[in-house]
């Protein structure tokens, strides 16, 4: 499992990561410091980055 979070999320603040680490203790996690809640669309080619480095795990 892919996380991709963007830290300046106004919708789910970037503190609600540490529950979801919690919850999902196996997923890798992927931080975007400069995304807010829609971090496809904000900053598509790393997402597109971390979700290709993600599967050729």
């Amino acid at each position: 499992m892919l996380l991709i979070w963007g830290l300046v999320d106004k919708l789910i603040k970037p503190t609600q990561l540490v529950k979801f680490r919690s919850g999902f203790p196996q997923a890798q996690v992927y931080e975007l410091p400069l995304s807010g809640h829609f971090p496809q669309e904000e900053h598509p080619k790393e997402v597109a980055q971390a979700i290709a480095f993600f599967m050729d795990k």
